[in-house]
C-alpha cells in the first residue's frame, strides 16, 4: 500500500468518526433542543420534583410526584403498560403537583387512590400558566379528579377520564378584597375539551367562586375572561353536571364575556340525594361578601350555552338558581343577586325529571333582590318531567324579583307527560318576557301560563296548539300583547283576567269559519275570549302558519338550527396572557392546600 493510499484511508476514518461525533453528542447543536435519548425517568416522590422532560417508566408507583421546572413535558406509556401512581399507602396529598411552573405538559399518566386530588394546580405567590392535561386519568381519589385553584391561567384539559372523585373537576379561589399584587385570582383561559367525566360524587365540573370576589376601586369585580367546556361527556355525577356557583365571565351592563359551553353530552347527572341538574347556575356567596353592606351582591353566569344535549337529569336540563342564604344577623340593608344565561341556543333538553329550563330564587329577607335574564333560543325542550320552561320569583312579602327572557323558536312539548305546563312564569314583581317568533307550544297542561306578574309581556307568532288549555292571562297588570299567534285545537283555546290586548290571532275554532265580509283577511266579528275580553280582527280563513318550519331534528349534539329563526354567532374567544406577579416568588413549601395558603382544596359546593 502505498503511502498516499494510507493517508486516504486515515482521513476517512478521521471524518467518519467526527460525524458520528456530531450526531451523537451533539457538538454542534448550538440553540437546538437537547438531545432525546431512548432511557425512561424514574420518577421521584413528592416534595421532590421532577426537574426535566422525558418519559416515565412504566410501572406502579406508590406515592405522588411534582413538576418542579418550567417548559417540561412528561410522558406516560399508552394504556398497554399504563403507568399509574396509586395513593392507596401513601401519607402524601395529591397524585400530581403543579405550581408555580409555565408551559408544562403532562401526557398518558394515570393518578388514582390520592388522600386530596389526584392533580393539583394552583400556587399564591406566583402565577402557573400554560398548562396542559393530555389523556390522563383521574379516579377514586378523596378530592377532585382535578383541582385548580389560585393565579392559574391558560389550562387545557383533554382527552381525559375523570371519575370516582369528589368533584371531577373544580375550580376554585378564596379572595375578598382588592387587586392587588397580592390577590389571589381564580383561573382564567380555561378549557377542557373532549374529556369522559362521570360517576364523580359531587359534580362533573364545578366552578366554585362563593367565596372569591376580587374588585377594582372604579369596577364591581374583575371578569375572569375566558372558559371553553367543549365536547365532553359528562354523565351519572351525583349532583349537577357542571355547577357554577357566583362565577362569572362578564359584567351585567356590557354583556361582554366569554364562557362557552358547546357540544357537551351532559346527562343523567342528579343523583338520589342531590336532585342535581345538567347546569346549574347559582347566585351565592359566602356569609363575609353577601352579607357586607359595603358589598352584599352576587351574580353568576355563563354566556353560551349552545348544542348540547342535557338529557335525563334528575333536576333541570338548565338551572338558574338563588337559593335561601342562612343569616346569621337581620340583614338591614339591600342585598342583590343576579343569574344569567345569555344565550340558550341549539341546546337537545329532554326527560329531565323537573324543568327544562328553569329561574327561580328563594328568600325570607323583605330587602333582597333577584334579577336574571336570558336568551333561550331554537332548542328542543320536551318531555321533561314537569314545566318545559319554569320561571319563578321571590314568594315573599317586599322582596323583589325581576326576570327577563326572550323565549324565540323553541319546541316546547309533553310537558310532564301532558300534565305539566310547557311554559310558567309566576310570582314576578317586574320583567318582561317575550314569548315569540315560531314556538311550537304543544301537547301540554296549559300552553303558556302567566300568573302573579307585572310587567311589560309578548305572546306573538307562536304556534299554541293541542293543549288543554291554550294561554292563561292571570296577572296583576294588562300589559301583555297577544297577536299573530295560532291558537290551534286547544280543549280551551285563551283564558284572560287582566283584560290584556288580543289582536290578529288564528283559532282552529273561529278563524276558518268565520265572516271576512271586505275581504281583507281579518273576521268581521271579534272573537270573546273568556272571563270578558276579545280578540280584535281575528285572522280569517288559512292560519299563519307559525308551526310550518317543523319540529326540531337531532343533530350529533344539540338539534340542527332552522334558518328561518334567529341564530346565535360565537365570538372567538379573548388571547389570555399572563399578567405580572409583583410579589416574590416563593418556593414550594407544603401540600396542604395551595402552596403558600395552608387550607383545603376541598369544595363546599
Amino acid at each position: 500500500m502505498s503511502k498516499s493510499q494510507l493517508v486516504l484511508i486515515v482521513f476517512v476514518i478521521v471524518s467518519l468518526v467526527a460525524i458520528f461525533s456530531i450526531y451523537q453528542f451533539g457538538l454542534f447543536d448550538v440553540g437546538l433542543a437537547p438531545r432525546v435519548y431512548s432511557q425512561c425517568i424514574t420518577p421521584p416522590a413528592f416534595p421532590q420534583l421532577i426537574m426535566q422532560s422525558g418519559n416515565i417508566c412504566p410501572g406502579t408507583y406508590p406515592y405522588g410526584i411534582g413538576i418542579g421546572a418550567s417548559n417540561i413535558k412528561v410522558t406516560c406509556p399508552p394504556a398497554a403498560s399504563a403507568t399509574i401512581f396509586d395513593g392507596n399507602t401513601w401519607v402524601g396529598k395529591n397524585g400530581l403537583t403543579i405550581s408555580g411552573r409555565n408551559n408544562v405538559t403532562v401526557e398518558g399518566c394515570w393518578f388514582r387512590a390520592f388522600n386530596d386530588n389526584g392533580i393539583f394546580i394552583g400556587n399564591t405567590t406566583a402565577y402557573t400558566s400554560q398548562i396542559n392535561l393530555l389523556n390522563i386519568s383521574s379516579d377514586g381519589n378523596n378530592g377532585s379528579g382535578v383541582f385548580v385553584g389560585h393565579n392559574v391561567v391558560n389550562i387545557n384539559i383533554n382527552e381525559s377520564d375523570i371519575y370516582y372523585n369528589q368533584d371531577g373537576i373544580l375550580f376554585r379561589s378564596n379572595y375578598f378584597g382588592l387587586v392587588n399584587a397580592g390577590a389571589n385570582m381564580f383561573p382564567r383561559g380555561i378549557v377542557v375539551a373532549n374529556n369522559d367525566i362521570f360517576f364523580n360524587f359531587k359534580n362533573g365540573i364545578n366552578f366554585d367562586a362563593s367565596d372569591y370576589y376580587a374588585y377594582l376601586p372604579t369596577a364591581p369585580f374583575i371578569l375572569n375572561n375566558s372558559v371553553q367546556i367543549i365536547g365532553n361527556t359528562i354523565e351519572d355525577n351525583d349532583k349537577n353536571g357542571i355547577q357554577n356557583i357566583g362565577f362569572t365571565t362578564s359584567d351585567w351592563y356590557t354583556n361582554n364575556g366569554y364562557s362557552y359551553i358547546l357540544n357537551n353530552k351532559i346527562q343523567y347527572n342528579g343523583g338520589i340525594l342531590f336532585n342535581g341538574s345538567g347546569i346549574a347556575i347559582i347566585a351565592n356567596k359566602s356569609d363575609r361578601i353577601i352579607n357586607d353592606p359595603a358589598f352584599g351582591f352576587a351574580i353568576a353566569d355563563f354566556n353560551y350555552i349552545v348544542s348540547n344535549d342535557l338529557l335525563g337529569n334528575v333536576g333541570d336540563g338548565i338551572s338558574l338558581h338563588l337559593p335561601q342564604i342562612d343569616n346569621t344577623n337581620p340583614i338591614i340593608f339591600n342585598r342583590e343577586f343576579m343569574l344569567k344565561a345569555d344565550n340558550i341556543f341549539a341546546n337537545y333538553i329532554l326527560w329531565n325529571g323537573r324543568h327544562g329550563v328553569s329561574v327561580t330564587g328563594v328568600t325570607d329577607n323583605a330587602l333582597d333582590y333577584l334579577e336574571s335574564s336570558s336568551y333561550i333560543l331554537q332548542n328542543d325542550i320536551s318531555d321533561n318531567g314537569k314545566e318545559g320552561i319554569y320561571f319563578e320569583g321571590f314568594n315573599y312579602t317586599n322582596a323583589t324579583s325581576r326576570i327577563s327572557s326572550n323565549i324565540m323558536c323553541n319546541d316546547v312539548r309533553n310537558s310532564g307527560q301532558g300534565n305539566n305546563n310547557g311554559v310558567e312564569v309566576i310570582n314576578l314583581d317586574t320583567g318582561n318576557i317575550g314569548i315569540w317568533h315560531q314556538n311550537i307550544i304543544e301537547n301540554n297542561q296549559i300552553g303558556i301560563l302567566i300568573e302573579n306578574k307585572s310587567g311589560m309581556d309578548g305572546v306573538q307568532r307562536n304556534y299554541i296548539g293541542l293543549n288543554t288549555v291554550g294561554l292563561l292571562l292571570n296577572k296583576t297588570d294588562n300589559n301583555t300583547y297577544t297577536n299573530y299567534n295560532d291558537f290551534d285545537q286547544n280543549g280551551l283555546q285563551a283564558f284572560d283576567r287582566s283584560l290584556s290586548q288580543f289582536t290578529r290571532n288564528w283559532w282552529s275554532d273561529y278563524s276558518p269559519g268565520c265572516l271576512d265580509s271586505q275581504p281583507d283577511g281579518w273576521c268581521d266579528v271579534n272573537r270573546p275570549i273568556p272571563i270578558a275580553n276579545q280578540d280584535v280582527l281575528p285572522k280569517a280563513g288559512l292560519w299563519f302558519g307559525q308551526k310550518a318550519r317543523g319540529y326540531f331534528v337531532k343533530a350529533n349534539t344539540g338539534v340542527v338550527p332552522k334558518m328561518s329563526c334567529n341564530q346565535v354567532i360565537l365570538p372567538p374567544p379573548p388571547i389570555i396572557t399572563v399578567p405580572t406577579f409583583e410579589s416574590p416568588q416563593g418556593p414550594i413549601i407544603t401540600n396542604q392546600g395551595e402552596p403558600g395558603n395552608p387550607g383545603s382544596s376541598q369544595s363546599d359546593g
